[in-house]
């Protein structure tokens, strides 16, 4: 509830009579001060929120790039072309819990201060499930540490490649964090449900993702990773514009045949890059930097410099500028890949597949 004080200071009275009428003029000067609780608990509410996204972000990115490198460790140097194989569960998983999600806050009234508690509830159940096989599963060490660890380090990063792939993976970043915290918005503005706006994920996920991590693998091989890299950017281009003409919610499936590639494509690369050019002893944390760079500085600038586009124009006409963006990328990603590539070296070569490969 809220709790208000008035506090009024000295009245002034003026009466006087016109013919039989007597007529009274009274002003008065008043101080209104109230403190609400609603508004006090809303603010800490936003806080707690922050804090937990904040810590969720942090963690759940240390989480996956650590992962990835255990996967890519347990798969081995003949097999680490199999890495999108295993990753496609987790895409799976994010296809068949949308649409349900979004289903049951679609049925919540909009009124309640309750409407996202299903979601809540549900993260929280499948965190717990989560946590309980993780704890029944055999533990994971690394076969090989580095003695020389920040030695190592610098060593990678004395090859341009890899200071210019490091570069790109921000730049990709910047505009798949556009794409990944600003499209539900644009979304929301067309008037689509909760419900349809999950269907879009599933359509993604399941039709187009999945394949594209079952033979992801297959693309590294053929493009390279600058290749596959510069295949992400394009994607990013098309969505990003595409995005930006909807007028109807439901053309968005069309679009979305090139956005759910865009994460394979780019995910693959990066992964990949980091596991090869990484020294004995160092991939959990090449992965780990290179995730930083992606989702650290990258996703986070995205996210900053979309929110000022939007509230400074629109959020179509943020999405056209991040379009653009993209597509002047696409190519600057592939000739930087093409000139930074040794003579005797294909564009898509897998030499010295331990160190630095395309």
């Amino acid at each position: 509830g809220s709790h208000c004080n008035l506090d009024c200071g000295s009245s002034l009275l003026h009466a006087f009579s016109l013919t039989e009428d007597i007529i009274t003029n009274c002003s008065t000067t008043c101080n209104v001060e109230c403190s609400s609780l609603v508004v006090r608990l809303e603010a800490i509410g936003v806080v707690v929120y922050a804090i937990s996204v904040t810590l969720t972000f942090a963690l759940g990115s240390t989480l996956y790039s650590v992962t990835d490198a255990a996967c890519y460790e347990t798969l081995g140097p003949d097999h680490g072309h199999l890495f999108g194989q295993q990753r496609l569960w987790g895409t799976l998983g994010w296809g068949i819990t949308s649409p349900l999600v979004g289903y049951l806050l679609d049925s919540v009234p909009d009124s309640t201060v309750k409407k996202f508690l299903p979601a809540v509830i549900g993260f929280t159940i499948l965190i717990a499930g989560d946590m309980v096989l993780l704890l029944c599963s055999p533990q994971f060490t690394t076969p090989t540490t580095s003695d020389h660890f920040f030695r190592d380090l610098r060593e990678t990063y004395n090859d341009i490649r890899v200071i210019v792939f490091t570069l790109w993976s921000f730049v990709g970043g910047i505009l798949i964090g556009v794409v990944w915290t600003y499209s539900v918005w644009l979304l929301e503005e067309l008037k689509a449900s909760k419900t349809f706006i999950g269907l879009t994920f599933s359509m993604q996920s399941i039709v187009i993702e999945i394949p594209m991590f079952f033979v992801s693998g297959h693309f590294v091989k053929w493009l390279g990773h600058f290749g596959c890299m510069t295949a992400a950017f394009a994607c990013l281009a098309v969505k990003l514009l595409g995005y930006s003409i909807l007028q109807n919610p439901y053309y968005v499936l069309l679009v979305d045949v090139f956005g759910g590639a865009i994460f394979p494509f780019f995910y693959a690369s990066l992964t990949g890059f980091a596991n090869r050019s990484a020294v004995a002893g160092t991939a959990g944390t090449m992965q780990c930097l290179f995730g930083a760079i992606f989702e650290g500085a990258g996703v986070a600038l995205g996210n900053f410099l979309c929110g000022i586009f939007i509230d400074t124009y629109s959020i179509r006409i943020a999405f056209r500028i991040m379009g653009f963006a993209a597509l002047v990328c696409t190519p600057l990603c592939g000739l930087s890949g093409f000139q930074g590539r040794n003579k005797d070296e294909p564009y898509s070569s897998t030499l010295d597949v331990t160190r630095y490969p395309c």
